[in-house]
């Protein structure tokens, strides 16, 4: 799941919605103001704020800051300790990534 948000190749509404799929509203399911796009679920939406907010806090982060799905995927390269505590973080993130994507659809 990880790797096809980074090559946008997720099933959001708006790639649906181009692929001839009818669906009446494009906007996200969450805040209703944005359409709904890999990186909005994942990151832009204020629902994801707070979750990587609250995910920082919890593993000892500095705020994540993403302009690219890329970015979360890279969060581990900036922690500071050991390769297990990357490691950690890195697995933290994917597992994250994909329950937004997962409470998106539920």
């Amino acid at each position: 799941m990880a790797w096809r948000a980074e090559m946008n190749r997720l099933p959001t509404k708006v790639k649906l919605v181009k692929r001839g799929v009818y669906i009446p509203n494009t906007l996200c399911v969450w805040c209703g103001y944005h359409d709904e796009t890999s990186m909005h679920v994942l990151a832009d939406c204020i629902i994801a704020i707070n979750v990587w907010e609250r995910i920082g806090k919890w593993c000892g982060l500095e705020l994540i800051y993403a302009f690219e799905i890329k970015d979360l995927l890279q969060v581990y390269k900036k922690v500071l300790g050991g390769k297990m505590k990357r490691k950690i973080v890195h697995g933290v993130m994917i597992v994250t990534m994909w329950s937004l994507w997962k409470a998106r659809n539920d």
